[in-house]
């Protein structure tokens, strides 16, 4: 067995050296998930072919950001979910102040295509991955680029937009609103998609 992962893994090591020996790998949070994997290769040797194409990975995820990164520039961007009577502010998905969660979208977002969060979004959020707003409270999104899941449902979508206060939003104020579908970054073809998706709703405009 092969626990890849951060934080304590004795439990997890426990459970499944009692049935094979077990390797213990410890990633670095603050990089791309699958940088571990250089780990790997290095462990079970593989071909210099296999490295480079571990390598290309990573070079193609820094390539998909790049139209995104260019779009955006140094506004801002958040990502939400309304809810009925508010809604969810997803937050940066810092696991502490240095860490974040690998296979969030919006971690990916920020951290690996650089762009920009809220001044207030980590107040407003803290260090989880994500917070329930309030309707009275839509006042306070900073946002310059607001991304809206709507993976839940249009009703709490409409009763969002309803909302005196969202005229008050920059990103409302600037056309810059992306509904976008439910999306995940749990492996490298997925985090590839969900970025050429959220670029393609930036660089088509709101919708």
């Amino acid at each position: 067995h092969i626990i890849y992962g951060s934080g304590d893994q004795n439990f997890v090591y426990e459970q499944l050296s009692a049935i094979a020996p077990t390797l213990v790998l410890f990633n670095d949070p603050t990089e791309l998930w699958f940088q571990g994997l250089f780990e790997l290769s290095e462990i079970f040797e593989l071909s210099e072919a296999e490295s480079n194409r571990l390598a290309a990975a990573g070079e193609t995820i820094a390539a998909a950001c790049q139209p995104l990164q260019d779009a955006v520039g140094d506004d801002t961007v958040m990502r939400i979910q309304p809810l009925q009577g508010g809604l969810w502010v997803i937050g940066p998905g810092l696991m502490d102040n240095e860490h974040f969660l690998p296979y969030s979208l919006t971690s990916h977002l920020y951290y690996f295509c650089g762009l920009n969060a809220p001044e207030n979004l980590v107040d407003f959020v803290g260090i989880n991955s994500g917070a329930q707003m309030s309707q009275e409270l839509i006042g306070d999104i900073q946002a310059d680029h607001l991304f809206i899941d709507t993976f839940g449902g249009t009703d709490a979508y409409e009763e969002i937009i309803a909302s005196p206060l969202w005229q008050a939003v920059p990103a409302v104020q600037k056309g810059q609103v992306y509904p976008i579908p439910n999306l995940f970054s749990g492996s490298y073809d997925m985090t590839l998609n969900a970025i050429e998706v959220v670029t393609s709703f930036v660089t088509q405009g709101s919708q």
